[in-house]
């Protein structure tokens, strides 16, 4: 019983019933599904009966009921059986649940990482509490604040009904209606009624409005009344704690807020703005700031408890190892002449038989393989192959709605060829490294996986419905990878996210997809009328499958609110909120602790710091190819003029070395007597008046004597005054009143010509005092110090452009914007930002070739939407209405173009705003996805898109929406996480420059880099920073 408990193949067994009961659970009730349950039953059931009798129950150390994770089982068969007999209704989700958490029982992987997570829980303990406290602190001052206020509409008040009422009704603060007696009965009718209620166009709910004089006021013939639900349902209010619970959790998690914002202003009024930038947005980010800062240690603390027990399983296995050496060792002592060594005829032997073997194939073939290896395995074949990809990656994003029948033949024909051209590189790999060889290499099965998607295209290309194979062209460009660094390790870290942790966040988005769906399944086809005018099925809801499962990842995505709202419209407040509020923070802990376990994960980033130090020699022969093409042979009469001039000119030897040189040899003699400590500082001073090089060796200000010449000393002069404390405050407070001067320029700056006279005289004023500074700079600093500080460098640009401004004004061009690029003096001022001004510089390489990843990856789906939805987004479009015309009534292009001739002028045949008609639509479109923008607009018009030219339909494809999650998940998620992970690999190759060692871990950097770029404390900016700064 034991081993079969412990048998791999039981294990199986296990975990593959639990995902065909997963599959089951997702299926209607029927007679099928039945008698399924009792299968599944009767396997759990043995399956816990096996445990007891092998372990036993609960009196021994490791019986049945000492593991936790038992009792899942345990729960399993406490909830089926009362199901066989009972209709449960919702609490079917009792039965739902263990079932599906038992998947983390099954599979040791997903075990350990639960336990891992579970085991972090009590390091949230005190951020939980001091969360929750915050945001009850912040609900009940905000009830306090703005009770009620939610409810003021603007309400339709005619002449003749005010001047029958004798006297105005009262508000009741109980009951939050104004007193319906008999006397206004008349009154409470009219402000009741919704038909009332002042309505914006394309708006559910009536415009909120407000008695103050900052508040929203009414139109005309309409007053502003406390009256009727809050908006959304009666949903957002701050009418209780619970609702102000709600609101300031909504603010936390910033979906939507900035409708709440304007709501609670325009009801409230404008000043109490102030409790919502000084209370409420701080809190909500220090509060986001404490959540961050604990994911950060508990990853760091998982990986350094990692890292230990790998090291003390090592340290284990050498022991052991060891041990059996000196076992080893003792038996060869004991029997020496018992040993019968291997002897070398065997292997002569097996040469001999794959000799044999070799000679008995054809000789032409061996020849032909023997001219061809070295042909097929040098770097011009791989330099061919790669211009053949490039090639091909241009003509699929060449591709465009709508195309030329010439044009589009053209393409086709290119395909064609590129095809035939990659089977014949697959052919020739195949015959030189044969067909063992060539599935060796793991980039050789991208390539047969190539071929064999152009084959199924070829030969299937006249079955219709499946012209989609065409996407599967997209895996030419990733072969790529093979020769760009960058790009593999962007699939390295795609590779290294299929790990545990994702594998439990997707268990929990089934198991959350199917409870959403036996929970909110039934009401959502009941009571749809609440929600919906016409008592259709809004695009978001849990009737089906497919929907639940968008649902949750909308949820996931950030945007809860809305269907929170119809979730509580259509099943109330307790059950919604209960269900959407756990998904909401669970799941973006874990994607949360995703990102951060990928970016901090020691043995992820051992991996990828070996495939970043691990150079294909393949790509460094086809790098010297390449340089090697664009040199030319012939010698270069410059370089060699330019190299007899300067071994025929005599060096001259600065003033600094030759002081330096005086030092050394001072500092070597130590037979000198002690000096006075007086003369120790006055020398110490005179170091640090010492000039550098100007500009060079040969700079004519520097013949003959420089030690005490005129030019050295006006050069020390400029130096001390560009040091001085006094000089560098005055320049600070010169560039911040160059920034209040702005503040002057506004749209009425040209009614007052006085004042605009003066802001051009302080123009000129602070352009020359910048110019004097620029000029006593390079005096003290030298040319080649100035010019090798970045910061410099920006003060040297934004002063060229003042001064060219200076010039086109005078000449008549309209140059007043480009004073505002005075601002940018101020980052050179502060510490903190000098250090990111660093920082991005050392890595502004790196970032570039990360960015031509995400390009590169953008472009792929950018091909991809290209092929999925060109030409598939347009729509007839009614414009007196505003309405889009139905299939029934409108199916294609042709029939709207019918209307339009038939005089009917409102009518047009439109496109969407976004779209993927062709590659640059489509990286704006992406663009948009990318920054969490027009994400819903494009979502509905792909789902909704029936073909070319032909009228939309309502969710006709849904499946489409997989696309922008791939987006979403590969675009987005991994991109940046990409770039973030570059960074810090940037900032540890250049630690000196930010005062980190360069061997710092990226767990141990990534905390320190954060509190070092966060400081702004004010720093010097005369003198370009030290390197350790």
């Amino acid at each position: 019983m034991f081993f079969l408990n412990c048998s791999t193949w039981f294990q199986w067994f296990v975990l593959v019933t639990l995902l065909l009961n997963c599959l089951f659970m997702t299926l209607t009730d029927s007679l099928l599904t039945g008698v399924m349950e009792c299968v599944f039953l009767a396997i759990y059931s043995a399956e816990a009966l096996l445990r007891v009798l092998s372990r036993g129950f609960c009196l021994r150390p490791f019986s049945f009921l000492r593991d936790a994770w038992n009792w899942i089982d345990l729960l399993v068969l406490c909830t089926a059986f009362p199901s066989l007999f009972l209709d449960l209704g919702k609490c079917q989700v009792l039965v739902i649940i263990p079932r599906v958490l038992k998947i983390f029982s099954a599979s040791p992987g997903l075990r350990r990482t639960v336990e891992a997570l579970l085991g972090s829980a009590r390091r949230f303990v005190h951020v939980s509490v001091v969360t929750v406290a915050v945001l009850c602190l912040l609900a009940i001052v905000s009830t306090q604040l703005f009770m009620g206020d939610l409810r003021n509409k603007c309400v339709w008040m005619p002449p003749g009904l005010s001047s029958n009422l004798t006297s105005i009704p009262s508000y009741d603060n109980n009951t939050g209606f104004y007193s319906n007696n008999n006397n206004h009965k008349e009154y409470y009718k009219h402000i009741t009624n919704p038909e009332n209620h002042y309505h914006r166009p394309g708006h559910l709910d009536p415009l909120l409005c407000g008695n103050l004089t900052t508040a929203g006021s009414c139109p005309d013939d309409f007053l502003c009344l406390r009256v009727g639900d809050n908006p959304n349902y009666g949903y957002t209010s701050y009418d209780s704690f619970f609702w102000s619970l709600l609101s300031a959790f909504r603010f936390l998690t910033q979906d939507y807020w900035e409708n709440l914002m304007q709501m609670t202003l325009r009801a409230a009024g404008a000043e109490y703005i102030l409790f919502l930038v000084l209370a409420v947005f701080p809190t909500c980010f220090l509060v986001l700031s404490l959540l961050l800062a604990v994911v950060v240690m508990v990853i760091v603390d998982q990986d350094k408890a990692a890292v230990d027990r790998k090291n003390l399983r090592e340290e284990q296995v050498q022991r052991i190892e060891e041990a059996l050496m000196r076992m080893k060792k003792k038996e060869e002592e004991k029997d020496v002449g018992g040993v019968v060594l291997p002897s070398e005829g065997s292997t002569v032997t097996v040469a001999m038989t794959e000799a044999d073997v070799d000679s008995t194939l054809s000789s032409h073939w061996q020849r032909l393989r023997l001219w061809l290896r070295p042909f097929v395995l040098s770097p011009l074949f791989d330099l061919g192959v790669i211009l053949c990809l490039v090639v091909n990656t241009v003509v699929m994003a060449m591709e465009h709605y709508p195309m030329t029948e010439q044009f589009e033949l053209v393409t086709s024909v290119l395909h064609l060829v590129f095809s035939f051209i990659f089977v014949v590189e697959m052919l020739l790999r195949m015959s030189v490294l044969g067909l063992r060889g060539f599935f060796q290499v793991s980039w050789h099965i991208l390539d047969f996986l190539v071929v064999i998607s152009f084959l199924l295209e070829l030969s299937l290309a006249d079955v219709s419905g499946l012209s989609m194979l065409r996407c599967l062209r997209l895996l030419r460009m990733f072969r790529l990878a093979r020769w760009w660094p960058s790009l593999q390790l962007f699939l390295q870290v795609v590779w290294s996210s299929a790990q545990s942790l994702a594998l439990v966040l997707l268990v929990l988005v089934f198991l959350w997809t199917v409870v959403g769906l036996r929970l909110f399944g039934t009401d959502y086809v009941t009571n749809v009328c609440r929600i919906a005018p016409d008592c259709e099925l809004p695009r978001w809801h849990m009737a089906d499958l497919s929907h639940a499962v968008m649902l949750v990842f909308r949820v996931l995505y950030g945007e809860w609110i809305e269907t929170l709202w119809d979730c509580t419209a259509v099943s109330g407040p307790g059950t919604c909120v209960a269900y959407f509020i756990p998904i909401l923070v669970i799941g973006k802990l874990l994607v949360l602790f995703l990102f951060l376990n990928l970016l901090l994960n020691s043995t992820t980033n051992e991996k990828l710091a070996a495939l970043e130090g691990k150079t294909d020699p393949r790509i460094s022969k086809v790098t010297q190819i390449c340089r090697r093409a664009g040199q030319t042979h012939q010698p270069d009469h410059r370089t060699e003029r330019h190299e007899e001039e300067n071994l025929s000119m005599t060096p001259m030897i600065s003033e600094s070395a030759q002081v330096h040189k005086v030092t050394e040899s001072t500092d070597e003699d130590p037979k000198k007597p002690p000096t006075d400590p007086g003369q120790n500082r006055d020398e110490e001073n005179h170091k640090e008046l010492i000039v550098e090089d100007c500009c060079c060796s040969f700079c004519p200000l520097q013949d003959g004597d420089t030690s005490r010449g005129s030019w050295s000393d006006f050069r020390r002069i400029c130096l001390l005054i560009v040091e001085n404390r006094v000089f560098k405050g005055f320049m600070l407070f010169i560039i911040l009143l160059s920034c209040m001067a702005l503040v002057f320029e506004d749209v009425h700056l040209e009614d007052s010509q006085v004042l605009s006279l003066v802001l051009d005289w302080a123009d000129l004023v602070f352009t020359l005092v910048f110019l004097v500074e620029m000029v006593l700079k390079w005096s003290g600093f030298g040319f080649r110090k100035y010019f090798s500080d970045v910061c410099c460098w920006l003060d040297f640009l934004v002063l060229d452009v003042s001064l060219l401004a200076l010039v086109l004004e005078a000449a008549g061009v309209y140059c007043r914007p480009l004073r505002a690029l005075r601002t940018l003096r101020t980052l050179s001022r502060f510490q903190g930002v000098r250090v990111v001004l660093r920082c991005l510089w050392a890595a502004l390489p790196s970032l570039v070739d990360v960015q031509l990843v995400v390009l590169f990856v953008w472009l792929a789906f950018g091909i991809l939407g290209v092929n999925l939805f060109a030409g598939k987004f347009f729509y007839c479009f009614n414009e007196t209405s505003q309405e889009i015309f139905i299939p029934d009534a409108v199916n294609n292009r042709s029939d709207c173009s019918a209307l339009i001739d038939a005089q009917f002028s409102e009518v047009r045949w439109k496109r969407t705003l976004l779209h993927f008609d062709n590659i640059h639509a489509g990286y704006v479109s992406m663009l948009i996805l990318g920054t969490s923008r027009g994400l819903f607009d494009l979502l509905y018009a792909a789902t909704d898109s029936r073909g070319v030219d032909l009228q939309p339909a309502f969710e006709h494809s849904l499946y489409m929406s997989l696309y922008f999650l791939g987006f979403m998940i590969f675009g987005g998620f991994f991109s940046f996480q990409l770039f973030i992970r570059v960074f810090l690999r940037a900032l540890q190759q250049h630690g000196p420059q930010i005062s980190l060692h360069p061997h710092t871990p990226l767990p141990l950097l990534f905390i320190p880099t954060l509190l070092f770029l966060s400081s702004s404390s004010p720093h010097s900016s005369s003198s370009p920073l030290p390197p350790g700064i």
